[in-house]
């Protein structure tokens, strides 16, 4: 996900959304592991946390255009763009619940990282990723 948001940064403004208190231990372990500069990234912290309501998340997400998620198998629902990352296959989503297939039509983009976890999400969501 760093890697992303690095390419990105190339041609937009990229915000990471983190839990500020360990802000600077990830800058630190992302440029000791993998020598990535992060200072120059604005962090907020994450408003994908079971205390903020969907109502407070869906106006926080109003300030940005876009927002790439990395998926556990949760799909937030924001009121901007959103791009959706799978590395897995996700077996203990419900898909076929009407919450979910709410979810899923508001999502603009799903990424897979592989092409074995995108024939198992495509078949599984029923939706064609990248």
């Amino acid at each position: 996900m760093l890697t992303v948001a690095i390419s990105l940064a190339k041609d937009h403004d990229v915000t990471i959304l983190w839990d500020q208190s360990q802000k600077e231990d990830i800058v630190a372990k992302a440029n000791r592991r993998f020598g990535f500069d992060l200072s120059g990234f604005s962090f907020k912290d994450s408003f994908f946390t079971r205390n903020i309501s969907l109502p407070k998340r869906l106006l926080l997400s109003r300030n940005y255009d876009a927002i790439f998620v990395l998926s556990d198998g949760s799909i937030p629902l924001v009121s901007c763009d959103l791009v959706l990352h799978f590395q897995s296959p996700m077996e203990w989503v419900r898909t076929g619940s009407f919450l979910t297939r709410l979810k899923l039509s508001r999502v603009n983009k799903f990424i897979c990282n592989s092409l074995f976890t995108k024939e198992y999400i495509d078949k599984r969501f029923h939706i064609i990723s990248d």
